[in-house]
């Protein structure tokens, strides 16, 4: 009775998608705070925790990457209709073209202007104006303004999930 129409399924996957995104931000934040204060209580070291609107703004870039990432997975999984083919797919997206352009990038304007549009790149941007940079941290870039980064994010989520839609409906037979 619940899963019955054309997009419910799809819908209530993309719900729990988010509510499992939701909750690896949560548990990663904790089990890193547990590491961060037991770390600087053997070092002897000042422990200075960041304010909680801080906090709020770590875990919502957190949050928005990660679920950029699930919902493009979600969509590669729907279309390709196998689970290994769409890990395989973001894999070598991830790693390969988009670290090629980047290097690619410096030399040709046009390259680089487009690995400004890329997913890797808008992700590490919005990590980097949310931290103040990561100073070295491989990923962690400042190539797009944070406020483009977090419209880019938010748009890659869009779509994926449109397009995840447009195409269940498609293929559904009712």
């Amino acid at each position: 009775m619940f899963t019955h129409g054309r997009l419910r399924p799809t819908i209530g996957a993309l719900l729990a998608l988010a509510g499992i995104v939701a909750a690896m931000v949560v548990v990663t934040a904790g089990l890193c705070t547990v590491v961060s204060v037991s770390l600087a209580t053997i070092e002897t070291q000042p422990l200075t925790m960041p304010s909680a609107g801080a906090l709020l703004l770590f875990a919502g870039a957190a949050y928005l990457v990660f679920m950029m990432w699930g919902t493009i997975g979600f969509a590669l999984g729907t279309y390709a209709r196998s689970a290994a083919l769409s890990v395989g797919l973001g894999l070598v997206w991830t790693v390969v073209v988009e670290n090629l352009l980047r290097g690619v990038g410096s030399a040709l304007q046009l390259v680089e202007d487009v690995t400004a549009f890329l997913s890797g790149t808008a992700a590490g941007s919005l990590v980097g104006a949310v931290t103040g940079g990561g100073e070295g941290t491989p990923g962690v870039v400042d190539v797009i303004s944070g406020p483009r980064a977090l419209i880019t994010v938010a748009a890659y989520i869009a779509v994926a999930v449109v397009a995840t839609g447009i195409l269940v409906r498609s293929r559904d037979v009712n």
